[in-house]
């Protein structure tokens, strides 16, 4: 294992390199695919020269519009990579919703969007607003490498075939929800919360903390 994340670690740094000397020219899609998104996958763990683990172009009938990779365990597709040319903006509309009607579509739970710099994870049958869906997302080039390489193993072929995806998210569901009912007690200045700081602090009055309470900037990390 620590030999997989040290040949990870490396070649998110080659890629990296790559990127800065590339980002500055028009490449398009099938360069990036070539040098920047392959072998990556290939780091993961994926045989891009098999079909049954790696298909090019895939489509769940004929008549539908290909997705650029589908990894597959057991001959089955487990995720749907989407790409777009380096630089390309992946938080347009557009985008988006082509990866998860492609996705949605197939009946397969993951996908990735990326430009070979940007990987945006998403769930797409989750039973949340488009925006939501949206997992996780890194940038190769821009962000630390321990984190980088933490985010993509994440769709390494052994992560996904231990479901860990799955995991990570319905953790990642409940903190979210969480998160959202806690702010909204401090910016509603809920009865309860206010009691509450009172018991530990009598000497407040209710309407100080209130007040205290509408200038605190409060920010709550995962």
């Amino acid at each position: 294992m620590a030999d997989l994340q040290a040949t990870l670690t490396s070649t998110i740094a080659q890629l990296a390199e790559k990127i800065r000397r590339y980002r500055d020219r028009v490449i398009g899609e099938q360069n990036t695919k070539a040098s920047l998104i392959e072998p990556l996958l290939e780091c993961l763990g994926w045989d891009i020269r098999d079909l049954d683990s790696v298909h090019r172009e895939y489509r769940t009938k004929t008549r539908d519009k290909p997705v650029d990779y589908a990894l597959k365990l057991l001959r089955r597709p487990r995720l749907f990579i989407e790409a777009k040319g380096l630089g390309e903006n992946l938080s347009e509309r557009k985008w988006v919703s082509q990866v998860l009607g492609y996705t949605t579509v197939a009946g397969v739970e993951w996908c990735v969007l990326t430009d070979g710099n940007e990987y945006r994870i998403y769930n797409a049958t989750a039973a949340v607003d488009a925006e939501e869906k949206l997992f996780r997302k890194v940038r190769i080039a821009d962000e630390d490498g321990a984190v980088v390489a933490s985010t993509l193993n994440l769709i390494s072929r052994s992560n996904l075939e231990e479901n860990l995806l799955d995991v990570h998210w319905k953790a990642h569901f409940v903190d979210r929800r969480v998160k959202a009912a806690i702010a909204e007690v401090i910016d509603s200045a809920h009865p309860g919360l206010i009691r509450l700081i009172r018991k530990k602090v009598p000497s407040l009055t209710a309407k100080a903390i209130t007040g205290s309470l509408a200038r605190l900037d409060v920010k709550i990390e995962a």
